[in-house]
């Protein structure tokens, strides 16, 4: 069996950098589970691709909006 790819990782300060918001608000919705991501001891990495489903025009995913809530997306 072929390995898994896995998904590139990005930090959350840079996944806030290409959101436009602030860290402290991606590590808060991370820590309440609103925001998929993976925690490594410390680091807590999130998809690059989750991210720029974010960015495309027109698209959120119903997942990522179903868990921050529409009101708090820009």
């Amino acid at each position: 069996m072929p390995p898994a790819r896995q998904k590139p990782m990005i930090s959350v300060a840079r996944a806030a950098e290409m959101l436009g918001i602030p860290k402290r608000t991606l590590y808060e919705w991370c820590r309440t589970g609103k925001f998929p991501h993976l925690r490594l001891g410390r680091k807590v990495l999130v998809s690059r691709e989750t991210v720029e489903g974010l960015l495309a025009p027109g698209v959120v995913p119903s997942s990522i909006v179903a868990r921050v809530g529409k009101e708090n997306l820009w």
